[in-house]
């Protein structure tokens, strides 16, 4: 009988290993990959362009997605300790707190961005204020629903997880591509943006919505 239990543990987390793999890969690799795609499809000087923005936007998705970071344990406590009345109180709790910080970062972005590049590297780096604006604007839109993940994580909903991570990847991917062909680095932004939009602010929220029983416009249960 230990020896099962074992097993079953062991195949536990190596599930949650592979999946957790798989969902990082999925988020990180969608942004990174666009350097390829550019690269191809455009010219290395338009990747060094694009560097520019994605590595700015990328730094300030770190300070977003950091204060969600916390509600994972606690949303893993509350569901262990079946009280899922208050994971949904959390929920609506933490989705508006993180829209507000999320539109606070993002309109100093929207604001300041085009110019901080400029001061950054100049203005032979025209081509990568529109660039910022839109992946400002896809990160806008996931900071906005950041609770969502650790949610799902700390619920030991991976494996969905997982499915949506990989769908956006491949949604993203592929309209960078026929984007980037008509529209050049705007369009593999926009790509990007597409596939944020989807997932994370339609696809995501109505799931965990569907699954607590409730709507992010409900008040009810934001105390």
């Amino acid at each position: 009988l230990p020896i099962l239990i074992k097993l079953t543990h062991t195949q536990a987390l190596l599930s949650f290993g592979i999946l957790t793999t798989i969902i990082s890969l999925a988020y990180t690799l969608t942004l990174q990959g666009h350097s390829l795609i550019i690269g191809k499809l455009i010219s290395l000087e338009a990747v060094t362009i694009y560097a520019i923005p994605a590595l700015l936007i990328r730094n300030i998705r770190q300070g977003l997605l950091a204060p969600a970071r916390v509600f994972w344990p606690r949303f893993a406590y509350l569901d262990g300790k079946n009280r899922p009345e208050e994971v949904t109180s959390l929920f609506l709790r933490g989705t508006r707190l993180t829209a507000i910080f999320a539109s606070g970062i993002m309109l100093i972005v929207f604001v300041l961005g085009p110019s901080f590049i400029r001061l950054w590297v100049g203005e032979d780096f025209r081509a990568a204020y529109p660039v910022l604006l839109l992946l400002a604007g896809g990160y806008l839109v996931e900071g906005s629903q950041a609770v969502v993940p650790f949610l799902l994580g700390g619920t030991g909903r991976q494996r969905i997880q997982a499915m949506f991570a990989t769908a956006e990847g491949v949604i993203g991917v592929s309209l960078s591509i026929i984007l980037t062909w008509q529209l050049g680095l705007t369009g593999a932004a926009l790509g990007f943006v597409i596939a944020i939009v989807l997932m994370r602010g339609i696809v995501c929220p109505w799931y965990v919505c569907h699954l607590l029983h409730t709507s992010l416009l409900d008040r009810k249960s934001v105390g």
